[in-house]
């Protein structure tokens, strides 16, 4: 199965940590299956932690292969989206959000929800957007060459303005994770980073995380 070409995610944060055992109690045992139940075209759900914040959650409810989005795929996640308000005391910094991949590479996907992620969000200058993409194209390529990387997708918002892309780096696991953040390290790899260093002037609300797999 290749990487999920329409999926909506969900970022939040539990309060403080006596909530996470009700809070995990809620999500597998209440949440997830009345979703299921009700949106047949979900395919599945993932769920990870942040690596230094275990409070801060990012959940992806990934939609079947020939789903769209159209006004019923719009209805289906505002009733995701609803369905947080179950646990809206014990959460803050609620944010949730439709992506489309628009490209994928490597010999992994992050669907089966079992590989520690580095999370990458942003904005661009609207006209800059295209060039940008097609140079990410390209920097993605050689980092799949050269560091030990299972796969990158790269998805962007379907709503919202300014339109916010997501890039996602998966990892067999997290030893090989470490290795690549290692050797993608400025003295190492000084190309990755001064092409980075480029793109800043037309970059915003840059976000860089490590989501290890939770599971559900």
């Amino acid at each position: 199965m290749g990487s999920p070409s329409l999926t909506y995610v969900v970022r939040q944060r539990i309060t403080v940590a006596r909530h996470v055992e009700r809070y995990s109690d809620w999500l597998t045992k209440d949440h997830i299956p009345a979703l299921r139940k009700a949106i047949p075209e979900l395919a599945g759900v993932r769920h990870y932690k942040e690596e230094k914040d275990d409070l801060i959650r990012l959940t992806f409810y990934d939609f079947k292969d020939a789903t769209r989005w159209t006004p019923a795929t719009r209805e289906a996640t505002t009733r995701i989206r609803e369905g947080w308000h179950a646990f809206a005391a014990d959460m803050r910094d609620l944010s949730a959000q439709p992506y489309a991949l628009i490209w994928s590479a490597g010999k992994r996907s992050s669907n089966d929800g079992a590989r520690p992620l580095i999370v990458e969000r942003l904005t661009l200058v609207p006209e800059k957007e295209d060039e940008w993409n097609r140079w990410s194209e390209r920097m993605w390529t050689e980092e799949l060459r050269d560091v030990p990387l299972a796969g990158v997708e790269r998805y962007w918002a379907l709503t919202g303005d300014p339109r916010f892309y997501l890039q996602i780096q998966v990892f067999e696991d997290d030893a090989t994770m470490r290795e690549k953040i290692t050797a993608s390290e400025p003295k190492t790899r000084p190309q990755y980073w001064d092409g980075w260093a480029s793109w800043m002037p037309y970059v915003e609300n840059l976000g860089r995380y490590v989501f290890v797999p939770v599971p559900i």
